[in-house]
């Protein structure tokens, strides 16, 4: 997009221009009779007048239950059955799995949470099936902050969008999990919780036990307007 120099002659046929005033609005318009005019206008008139503007998401994926617009850009939530996954750990483990890279297991997982509001992704485990004001919980996997916030690391994720929220999961849960943020998270090993994957995955549990998850001490929707409002990133 180009810039037009404001000394350039009537670069637009220009029939009326909203200003944006401290707090405030302006219309500047021409009338035929009066000549060129300005009229005062509230917040609520304005975003009444662009509501009318039609917006159509389109069809919405599934997993896709929330999605939306805020002044830093587009939001969507996703939610994620309890189920089992396989994830892959960074081998820091020391001589416990010998010429391994990379440790592949599989294990169960509660459900879980995954919203992002641009390039800032979130996740949070859930003890139920997840809703809006069910307990949120720290997700017992490495590269999750005490506030819920991920960490990709040199990955660069999707911008947060309905069609494309399912991309940035993939892109999180294929990933592997390093060292990083693996304390606080689970209750049976709250310094490291690759300790208590390793150990479901030798145990083969048919579920994630519930009573090991750590409460974030709010629940899903305060998390999720946590992440709306946090200029900073995700909480």
């Amino acid at each position: 997009m180009s810039n037009i120099p404001t000394d350039s002659p009537e670069p637009f046929p220009e029939k009326a221009a909203l200003l944006f005033l401290s707090g405030q609005y302006a219309l500047r318009y021409r009338d035929e009779r009066d000549g060129l005019m300005i009229k005062l206008l509230a917040p609520e008139a304005v975003r009444s007048a662009f509501s009318r503007i039609p917006v159509d998401s389109g069809w919405l994926p599934p997993e896709v239950r929330r999605w939306g617009h805020t002044a830093r850009g587009e939001y969507a939530v996703m939610f994620v059955p309890a189920q089992k996954h396989l994830l892959r750990l960074t081998n820091t483990f020391g001589e416990r799995f010998p010429g391994k890279r990379i440790v592949k297991i599989e294990v169960p997982l509660p459900a879980m949470v995954f919203a992002g509001l641009g390039n800032a992704y979130a996740v949070w485990a859930c003890a139920e099936a997840p809703h809006p004001n069910a307990v949120a919980y720290q997700t017992p996997l490495p590269n999750v902050g005490g506030g819920a916030g991920i960490c990709f690391g040199d990955n660069h994720p999707p911008r947060a969008k309905p069609e494309s929220i399912a991309l940035a999961w993939k892109l999180f849960m294929s990933t592997p999990f390093n060292n990083h943020l693996i304390g606080g998270s689970s209750k049976a090993h709250p310094k490291d919780v690759r300790e208590q994957l390793l150990a479901l995955a030798g145990s083969h549990p048919d579920a994630y036990p519930v009573s090991d998850l750590v409460s974030c001490k709010h629940t899903i929707e305060e998390g999720i307007r946590r992440l709306l409002a946090d200029r900073g990133g995700a909480a």
